[in-house]
C-alpha cells in the first residue's frame, strides 16, 4: 500500500495576518522594554537571524538599547517613571509613527531623559525600529 503525503498550505491572507500579528507583539514588547528601561522584556522577541533592527544585528542593537537604559537608571537611581504617547517623525521620515519616551525622578519629579524610535510599519508589517535623530535630546514638538 502506498502511502500518501498530505499538503496543508495557508492561504496568503493567514500568512499576511500572522505576520501582521507578529509585527504587532514584537512592537508592544519593545515598548513595554523601553517604558520599563528593561532590554531583557524585548530580547526575546527579536530573532537572531532575520531580525536587523537600525542595520545592527540582534546583540549590537540590544547592547546599544541596553547602554542608554543604563544610563537613565542610574540618573535616576533606580527610582523612575517612564511615560510614553504616540508621535510623528517631524524630519527625515516625517509622518512616520514615533514612540517617544520621557523619563523622571520620582523623587524630584525632573524629567532625566527622553527619547523617540521611530517605528516603521508598512502595510502592518514591521520594517524597522531605530532611534529617531530628532527626538535624540529631544526636541518636543507637540501636535
Amino acid at each position: 500500500m502506498e502511502e500518501q503525503v498530505i499538503h496543508l498550505k495557508t492561504r496568503t491572507s493567514f500568512q499576511q495576518n500572522t505576520r501582521v500579528d507578529e509585527s504587532k507583539f514584537i512592537v508592544n514588547k519593545f515598548i513595554e522594554a523601553c517604558k520599563n528601561l528593561d532590554v531583557s522584556i524585548f530580547e526575546p522577541c527579536m530573532d537572531e537571524d532575520k531580525d536587523v533592527f537600525e542595520d545592527k544585528d540582534k546583540y549590537r542593537f540590544l547592547e546599544k538599547l541596553h547602554g542608554m537604559f543604563e544610563d537613565y537608571r542610574k540618573a535616576s537611581f533606580d527610582n523612575f517613571e517612564v511615560t510614553n504617547i504616540t508621535t510623528e517623525c517631524k524630519a527625515c521620515s516625517f509622518g512616520k509613527r514615533v514612540e517617544q519616551f520621557k523619563i523622571y525622578s520620582v523623587e524630584s519629579a525632573k524629567t532625566i531623559g527622553e527619547f523617540g524610535y521611530l517605528i516603521d510599519i508598512e502595510d502592518g508589517l514591521l520594517k524597522d525600529i531605530y532611534l529617531c535623530n530628532y527626538y535624540s535630546g529631544m526636541k518636543i514638538f507637540y501636535k
